[in-house]
């Protein structure tokens, strides 16, 4: 393997493994019947988010705390 070709290859294997999103928790059951997940993204910010059901139904924003 020449250098480019090893260029190439690290270059896609960094693009492959950095996730473009945020990353997120699974939705939790919290009391009351509601769900909620937090979510940092690459920068590091935190959002956190509240939704009718474990699949994200009428998910919006929340703050967290």
């Amino acid at each position: 393997m020449n250098i480019r070709s090893a260029i190439v290859f690290v270059s896609c294997a960094v693009m492959y493994v950095t996730p473009a999103m945020a990353s997120c928790t699974g939705w939790m059951l919290q009391e009351g019947g509601w769900y909620w997940r937090e979510c940092v993204d690459d920068q590091g910010h935190q959002t956190c988010w509240h939704a009718k059901d474990a699949n994200g139904t009428d998910a919006y924003q929340i703050a967290c705390s």
